[in-house]
């Protein structure tokens, strides 16, 4: 409630606008803006992304649910600025957990691997795997961008509605 009263004093023309327009029955799911259309393209395009990362294996099974979530999205919300905006975040945060599961990532020697058998140590020996510091990179990049790019979009369409 708090935020209704707020937006009613930021932006009372438009407010006043929607307002009666959802009462008309000409407001339409479509013209829906705000954090919630920003949450669930991001999680939509979150979801096509893990499915394109793992299409040979899980990617498959996520990949119905992933058009779902984009046919949702794209039906309830409008497509700008939230649609590109939550895409990067969706991605990035795909790539963020990417680069979480791989931060254990040891790098094999350049060499022939030799293992001295010591008495008392029979630990295992495993390096390789997928280096996390560009999913990581490309992660914030994208995430930060995301967020950033939909915080001054809206600002912008605020001072815009304001003059």
């Amino acid at each position: 409630m708090p935020h209704v009263i707020y937006r009613t004093l930021q932006q009372p023309s438009t407010f006043r606008m929607r307002l009666r327009l959802a009462q008309r029955g000409e407001l339409t799911m479509k013209d829906r803006g705000g954090w919630l259309a920003f949450a669930e393209w991001a999680l939509a395009l979150a979801l096509l992304s893990l499915a394109v990362i793992g299409a040979a294996s899980i990617g498959v099974f996520l990949l119905p649910f992933a058009l779902l979530a984009l046919a949702l999205a794209a039906r309830r919300n409008r497509a700008w600025p939230e649609a590109p905006t939550g895409g990067m975040t969706g991605v990035g945060s795909i790539c963020l957990f990417v680069a979480y599961t791989h931060r254990a990532y040891t790098p094999c020697p350049t060499g022939p691997i030799r293992i001295r058998a010591e008495t008392g140590y029979h630990g295992p020996f495993s390096c390789g795997g997928f280096d996390p510091t560009p999913w990581l990179a490309v992660g914030l990049l994208l995430t930060a961008a995301g967020c950033v790019g939909y915080l001054i979009s809206r600002r912008t369409r605020v001072a815009g509605l304001a003059a």
